[in-house]
């Protein structure tokens, strides 16, 4: 890609930008992700942002191979527009170069085949990949067959199992994005792949104004009939969360309202002793633990402690996920310190709790929220969420919101919890504490899954000074580190 920064500044002081590419690299697609969250913020649409950049990057690979299967036609004399050429060569294409990727990409480092991605941004955003070739019959009728096929699936994960493209890979990249589509109230017609003067136009069309559509579904109905099944937080608690918000607050008074509750209070001694938390010194009573950190922070770790209770008791054997929630925020106290970001007892609690719309939706329905995390690894996203209110209706961001809601959360925490995925999404004034979450999240991840640092959001990883898979590693190495020296697990120690 051209000058990356050049191409940033068009957006302030234009209103169409092209690229060109012959091949397409996952640096690429980072770079083209984080352009295009500059363009729909500019419009008023970064919530698009998940939705609009999985279509364009099955739009964006599948044209690149388009350009591939031209140039190996080429090279191979066989011409596209014979049907038992086409017939021979796709197989042969997709034997030879597809399911052997990485290898033969180079081969079109000077193929005379490449594709301009141009986005055309004023009132309407119009997001064009253009093909220097014309589409053939075989593959208008495939394309067309396609397009057709998407009306009968009611959800991405039902086109997933459904369809098996034995040729070509664009089959379920279309049906997707109709799909998707969908799921943000546009029609099919927003969607065209067409031929125009010799060139193949994949485009997408988002109107200035958008009327939001709400996914029905047994499933969210169910879930959402959990959600309102939960008890409210404890009454003690109630009380506990008016004397912190009073401005005549007596830490004495307020620590024998706590220590009224001992299991309460023996949960709050535990988490302000564990390494989750930045007391540097033993902490024994909970009027000590006040004074230390402060009743706002106190607070905090009230609503931990009371959350995982109330959350453990209705869905138990949910270990790895309260793991995984542990590590999350020992990551995050830790950057947060290194870089000196914000309230550290804030960014840890909203740590601890960023997950517990998924566990909710793991309990509820596992099966299914475990298709969606394979087919989010599938399309090599990081992010699940479009998947998820697309196939469900709710995300698991949303899911914990609600209950942050219920439960009256303050606001950072309940924007740490819906904006943990989508840290460009995030208020201005809590931003900084959901990208240190969004960074520990996918970090805590790396030990148990297989990620790719270009899946990732650049403009945050530039942020902490990581600029190259070297740079990310070696954070990791030294967030690993630190918790290896420091796991006294809140919940399990």
């Amino acid at each position: 890609m051209e000058n990356f920064e050049n191409i940033k500044q068009k957006v302030i002081e234009e209103n169409e930008i092209e690229i060109t590419f012959r091949y397409i690299t996952d640096e690429d697609l980072q770079q083209i992700y984080s352009l295009l969250q500059n363009i729909l913020q500019k419009v008023g649409k970064i919530y698009l942002c998940e939705y609009i950049f999985m279509m364009l990057k099955e739009i964006l690979v599948n044209s690149i191979r388009a350009s591939a299967k031209r140039e190996y036609f080429f090279r191979n004399s066989l011409n596209p527009e014979n049907p038992e050429d086409y017939k021979i060569g796709i197989v042969k294409f997709k034997n030879e170069i597809i399911l052997n990727w990485s290898d033969h990409i180079g081969f079109l480092n000077h193929s005379k085949y490449f594709i301009v991605l141009r986005f055309t941004f004023g009132g309407d955003v119009v997001i064009e990949v253009i093909n220097n070739s014309p589409l053939v019959e075989h593959e208008r009728s495939r394309i067309e067959a396609r397009l057709n096929a998407a009306e009968k699936y009611k959800n991405i994960l039902e086109a997933y199992s459904d369809l098996s493209d034995s040729q070509e890979s664009a089959g379920l990249g279309i049906v997707m994005t109709i799909l998707l589509l969908r799921s943000i109230g546009l029609e099919k017609s927003s969607f065209k792949i067409e031929t125009i003067d010799g060139h193949t136009i994949s485009s997408i069309s988002i109107p200035a104004q958008i009327i939001p559509v709400e996914i029905v579904s047994e499933v969210r109905d169910k879930i959402l009939h959990e959600v309102d099944m939960l008890p409210s937080l404890p009454k003690s608690l109630q009380k506990i969360m008016e004397m912190c918000n009073s401005e005549n607050l007596d830490f004495v008074k307020l620590a024998a309202e706590i220590e009224k509750n001992p299991a309460l209070s023996a949960d709050l001694l535990k988490l302000s002793n564990s390494s989750s938390f930045i007391t540097r010194t033993s902490v024994n009573t909970i009027l000590q633990a006040i004074k230390i950190v402060g009743s706002a922070n106190v607070l905090n770790m009230l609503y931990a402690v009371s959350s995982y209770k109330v959350i453990k008791e209705k869905f138990p054997r949910m270990e790895k996920e309260w793991a995984h929630a542990n590590k999350t925020s020992i990551y995050a106290v830790k950057i947060a310190e290194d870089f000196g970001i914000g309230n550290l007892e804030s960014i840890n609690v909203g740590a601890l709790l960023h997950d517990i719309g998924k566990i909710l939706l793991l309990s509820v329905e596992g099966e299914l929220f475990n298709s969606i995390q394979e087919l989010t690894k599938n399309l090599q996203m990081d992010n699940s969420r479009a998947l998820e209110e697309a196939s469900i209706g709710i995300s698991h961001s949303e899911l914990g919101t609600l209950l942050a809601n219920k439960w009256n959360y303050p606001e950072e925490l309940s924007a740490i919890i819906e904006y943990h995925q989508d840290p460009f999404a995030a208020p201005a004034k809590y931003k900084r504490s959901v990208e240190v979450v969004y960074l520990a999240n996918i970090l805590a991840n790396k030990m148990e899954t297989e990620v790719n640092f270009y899946s990732f959001d650049m403009d945050v990883l530039h942020s902490f000074n990581i600029y190259s898979i070297e740079d990310f590693n070696a954070f990791h190495y030294k967030l690993e580190s630190h918790f290896n020296s420091n796991n006294k697990n809140p919940f399990f120690g």
